[in-house]
């Protein structure tokens, strides 16, 4: 456990906070600390700064997949989720252009924020196109007999 300078907070989740303050190993035991030492390996993954990134790259790849194949159709394109990630993947890649320190782990997240906020942006995009479409269309077209 690392020591912080941080306030303590006081209960239960207080204790179980504090633990975890300035610890940037997500798993602390005794057996993963002896499986580092022998694995180098396990302790790059161990670190949470590696960890995050490729965590979150597996959650992206669907929907970054599904962007580059166009298999879901505008119609579908649900407008609020859209520019909420986009929204969220923009103020994390800035985020990250702020942070003073960078290892692979940061570029890493700040390359998935970047990929999360340009598919998301543009999905919010063909969404809105579309329903600009949809409401220029007259309800029922006339044929010309």
């Amino acid at each position: 456990m690392a020591t912080s300078t941080a306030p303590k907070l006081p209960g239960f989740l207080g204790r179980l906070a504090n633990f975890y303050v300035g610890n940037r190993r997500m798993f602390s035991g005794k057996w993963m600390q002896n499986l580092e030492q022998k694995n180098p390996i396990v302790a790059k993954l161990n670190d949470v700064l590696n960890l995050a990134p490729a965590v979150k790259w597996g959650l992206s790849i669907v929907p970054i997949g599904l962007a580059l194949s166009g298999a879901v159709p505008p119609e579908k394109v649900d407008i609020k989720q859209s520019a909420a990630l986009g929204t969220t993947g923009i103020v994390w890649t800035y985020y990250g252009f702020l942070l003073s320190r960078m290892n692979p782990g940061m570029l890493s997240l700040m390359l998935v924020n970047a990929s999360m906020a340009a598919v998301h942006c543009t999905n919010f995009f063909r969404g809105i196109t579309y329903k600009k479409q949809e409401a220029k269309r007259p309800e029922n077209p006339t044929k010309n007999e």
